[in-house]
């Protein structure tokens, strides 16, 4: 069985995966085009964010074989 803060804390990686993925949230995405001058660069960046988080995610949620 899960407990319970590994669970919450897997749930936080999964919400930030979701967030993360370059879909709809401009402000950040524009900040951080700014900070590289770059739209490929910046997309790299939250796609390889993304995917850490739910790598994260999977790994935390996983059950553990006793």
């Amino acid at each position: 069985m899960i407990d319970i803060r590994r669970k919450k804390l897997a749930t936080i990686c999964l919400f930030f995966a979701m967030f993360i993925n370059p879909f709809g949230f401009d402000i950040l995405f524009k900040l951080v085009i700014d900070l590289t001058k770059s739209y490929w660069i910046t997309d790299l960046i939250f796609y390889l964010t993304s995917a850490l988080f739910f790598c994260l995610y999977f790994y935390l949620s996983r059950e553990e074989k006793k």
